[in-house]
């Protein structure tokens, strides 16, 4: 038995062990929704929920760490804490769930926009830090910085259980 695996038998909670991949499955399922329903033309609240949840669902999936060995929540620091992703996803995360910021990561209040181009019709953006930046390039990076993640601290990760897919897989 490895020493993560040691660790984890110490606690035979389902929920402990795969709580973390079960986040990880629901951002997937999120970041799919996303990807596969994203309509710049699209003027309802739909697509920017989808924007909602996914960086809710990614900003939780650090939280869920918290079940897993310290190693692994310092690798997420290390991979993420001072990037431009992470702090537009933790203000957009939090400015969903608080009627108030008490610390925010920008310099300035989550500003949500629509914009119009003409090479992509409306797209929803951010302006962070002075700069205008389409809320799905900021998701795609994110993912992108998951997986990189998962494949990277696979080590300090509990052992997948029954049911538990990779997300990440081809």
């Amino acid at each position: 038995m490895s020493d993560v695996e040691t660790r984890f038998a110490k606690d035979e909670s389902l929920h402990s062990t795969l709580a973390f991949w079960s986040q990880l499955a629901r951002t997937n399922r999120q970041y799919s929704t996303l990807t596969e329903d994203y309509d710049p033309a699209e003027r309802s609240f739909n697509s920017l929920d989808r924007f909602f949840f996914f960086f809710l669902c990614v900003d939780s999936l650090r939280d869920w760490l918290k079940t897993c060995p310290p190693e692994a929540l310092q690798f997420w620091r290390e991979k993420f804490d001072g990037t431009l992703e992470w702090k537009i996803c933790r203000d957009v995360s939090n400015s969903f769930k608080h009627l108030e910021l008490n610390s925010p990561q920008l310099d300035g209040p989550v500003t949500i926009i629509r914009e119009y181009r003409w090479a992509d019709r409306h797209r929803i953006s951010i302006i962070a830090n002075g700069t205008v930046l389409p809320l799905f390039d900021v998701a795609r990076v994110l993912w992108t910085k998951i997986g990189e993640f998962v494949s990277e601290a696979d080590e300090f990760l509990p052992p997948r259980g029954r049911g538990v897919g990779d997300e990440f897989a081809s």
